[in-house]
């Protein structure tokens, strides 16, 4: 794999709206699952590829942005945040842990805007 691209004078996002984005997930995450997130360099990727075994889109329509934002989880990540999230102890992705990650995906959304 080459070096993930520049976010630099990408047309759709810019340094200041990725970084929203990476305090979303990050306040979210400690907020409501006690979950400390590290994160690796952000880039934008030229065609979506899923990473993980769950995830959650939300459409973005906020001028002068108009596209999808994409969370996804690995399985065991997954049942780690919704097991902190509400105390319950889930070893399979259910239709509870699909909703949990809509759930979060609307609250990182809504934190970052």
């Amino acid at each position: 794999m080459g070096a993930a691209p520049k976010l630099e004078g990408h047309p759709l996002f810019d340094k200041k709206t990725i970084e929203a984005f990476v305090k979303g997930i990050h306040d979210t995450l400690l907020t409501m699952a006690q979950t400390e997130v590290k994160f690796g360099k952000p880039y934008i990727e030229s065609s979506f590829q899923m990473k993980g075994d769950i995830a959650a889109i939300v459409g973005l329509v906020a001028p002068p942005l108009k596209g999808s934002f994409i969370i996804s989880f690995n399985k065991p990540g997954m049942l780690q945040i919704y097991n902190n999230m509400l105390g319950e102890t889930q070893t399979e992705i259910t239709e509870e842990v699909k909703d949990a990650v809509g759930e979060i995906a609307n609250m990182v959304y809504g934190s970052s805007k």
